[in-house]
């Protein structure tokens, strides 16, 4: 399978999933999308040992995919981008001080508050991982999706216009604080770099002026 054939089957995948949500399920679009692709992540698993000549190609291609770059340096920024241009950029500066705090301080309390239950529940089921892993897990999941956040109030009539300028706000900044957070703990956990204020300060700099030059 090329990367035309895959890009062709996942707009098809993408369609049906519309379908059977509009038809079936009536779901925010972003949220059925995400739920319908887990079952079929799922699904794909358990029959790749009895169908290996149709799925060994499919998952040798998307393994091949870094997608770290993929995602992080190509898709992010444009998804935030397409975001920003539904907020309202008036109300967004009357809420700016509690929307930063969500950002950033709310990231940092969810990745920790995160990653400690995470590591509880694991030790009840004797599974192994360290809290440094339990709390990069936090830095992934902490920030909420801009894209998802849209998509929720756009099937919510009439929603309070403070509250959805709080939501989408911190959706659209808080992946600055959650990137420096795995960054920094990533480096601690993997690299064994030892953190510092300066290091902490210098990794800020260089993702957040990074960032703003690049935009």
């Amino acid at each position: 399978m090329t990367y035309h054939e895959l890009f062709a089957t996942l707009v098809g995948l993408t369609a049906f999933a519309s379908y059977l949500n509009d038809r079936y399920l009536k779901l925010p679009k972003t949220i059925a999308l995400t739920i319908i692709s887990i079952f079929i992540a799922v699904g794909t698993s358990l029959v790749s040992s009895s169908l290996p000549h149709y799925v060994g190609p499919v998952y040798q291609l998307v393994k091949s995919v870094d997608f770290k770059t993929a995602v992080l340096d190509v898709m992010l920024g444009y998804l935030l981008f397409a975001s920003g241009l539904h907020v309202n950029s008036i109300e967004l500066k009357k809420e700016i001080t509690p929307v930063i705090y969500l950002a950033s301080l709310g990231v940092i309390i969810s990745t920790f508050l995160t990653g400690y239950m995470l590591y509880y529940v694991a030790g009840l089921f004797e599974i192994r991982f360290t809290l440094g892993e339990c709390l990069i897990f936090g830095a992934l999941i902490s920030p909420t999706d801009a894209i998802a956040v849209l998509g929720t109030f756009k099937s919510i009539k009439n929603p309070p216009i403070r509250l959805k300028t709080l939501i989408t706000g911190e959706g659209l900044f808080n992946d600055a604080g959650a990137i420096l957070m795995l960054v920094i703990l990533s480096q601690v956990v993997y690299e064994n770099v030892h953190l510092t204020v300066g290091h902490v300060a210098e990794s800020l700099l260089v993702e957040t002026g990074g960032g703003i030059l690049w935009g």
